[in-house]
């Protein structure tokens, strides 16, 4: 017996089990898959270049309440999923796929915002679940990318939320005759980036260049049993509480041709939670394993701003290898109007010194961890 949504609602009964005095037929196991991806549309919107916004939220869940479930092998698995842009059965993924989000980051206006917010659930109240082996599984992908390239001024915000979490409450009671494994999984990617305009740094015309980067994450990864609810496992029981971080927030501030004033902002606060909170009856035949673990494979936040002729810069747009960047500064001048020289190097004594020249450069993190077992 199998359902497959993105949200299941149970209130009633699914069984599959057998009575212990029937030795002819067997029991039949029970899959409760809750999948929630990004949209076709959704895909569409978020690889569209130059779009300012990009807003990705996904919710997965599986409610038991007041739920019976009998069977033989029970799984419950909830997948939230808001941070890629294809399945992995979809034809339009592929090699393509890194260039296509990469390009979707990328805003060409002067603010740019981008908020992934992935939910996962798996609850239970006052419900009753028996079987040999019972697996519940909850996974929460979050990932915020906008990388907006300026000629004055830009800001770059971005918010990555991802939940994962098992409530078993409410009198709720769990019985194997084997395993029971309870595992969550929050996943949380960011990258924020305000910088200067690729146009090579001898020829950005502006006086002033300001970017501020801002970024903000909130990891949850928990399992919790209520204080009114019974664990009863024949075999071994594993609490998996786990969360994971790959961040990046930048502020890079640049004025050349005799820039008077650069300022960078760069401003990064992350929280995340994990917690295996064990405060009802649990009796287990076999080994009892409770683990929570956050692993951050990347947490770079930095700010830098530069005021200067951009001399070394110039000479080198100048050179014949340069020439696709020398193209590319034409276009983006010719759109967007900065004017200045395209392609001419700023040579030594053409450019009068400034009176005042301001460079400034500001860079806050703060991260909060708190990570939380507790049995009885």
């Amino acid at each position: 017996l199998s359902f497959s949504a993105p949200a299941i609602d149970v209130k009633g009964s699914l069984l599959t089990h057998v009575l212990d005095t029937d030795s002819v037929n067997q029991a039949g196991d029970i899959t409760l898959t809750a999948k929630a991806t990004l949209d076709d549309i959704s895909s569409s919107l978020i690889i569209v270049p130059s779009q300012p916004f990009d807003v990705s939220t996904t919710r997965a869940d599986v409610q038991l309440t007041g739920a019976t479930v009998l069977g033989r092998d029970i799984t419950i698995d909830v997948d939230s999923d808001a941070s890629d842009l294809f399945g992995d059965e979809d034809s339009d993924g592929g090699a393509l796929e890194p260039l296509e989000e990469w390009l979707g980051s990328i805003s060409l206006v002067a603010v740019g915002l981008a908020w992934s917010n992935a939910t996962a659930n798996i609850g239970l109240d006052g419900a009753t679940v028996q079987g040999r082996n019972v697996s519940f599984d909850a996974l929460a992908s979050a990932d915020a990318e906008k990388t907006v390239l300026t000629v004055d001024f830009a800001i770059a915000l971005g918010l990555s939320l991802p939940h994962a979490t098992i409530d078993i409450t409410g009198g709720s009671t769990i019985t194997t005759t084997g395993d029971l494994s309870l595992t969550t999984n929050a996943d949380s990617d960011l990258s924020i980036i305000a910088t200067q305009n690729l146009i090579g740094t001898s020829t950005t015309t502006e006086k002033k260049n300001v970017t501020i980067a801002a970024s903000y994450s909130n990891l949850l990864s928990s399992a919790s049993l209520s204080a009114s609810s019974t664990l009863d496992v024949g075999n071994n029981l594993t609490v998996d509480v786990n969360g994971t971080r790959e961040h990046n927030t930048q502020s890079n501030a640049a004025a050349y041709g005799d820039g008077t004033l650069g300022v960078a902002l760069n401003v990064a606060v992350h929280d995340a939670k994990l917690e295996a909170l064990i405060d009802g009856t649990v009796t287990t035949g076999g080994n009892m394993s409770v683990d929570a673990d956050l692993q951050t494979l990347k947490n770079d936040f930095n700010a830098t701003s530069t005021v200067g002729t951009g001399q070394l810069g110039g000479t080198l747009q100048a050179s014949r290898p340069a020439f696709p960047l020398r193209f590319f500064t034409a276009a983006f001048q010719k759109v967007f109007k900065t004017g200045g020289n395209a392609v001419a190097p700023i040579q030594p004594g053409t450019v009068s010194p400034s009176k005042l020249d301001v460079s400034a450069a500001l860079n806050v993190g703060v991260g909060r961890n708190d990570v939380d077992v507790r049995i009885g």
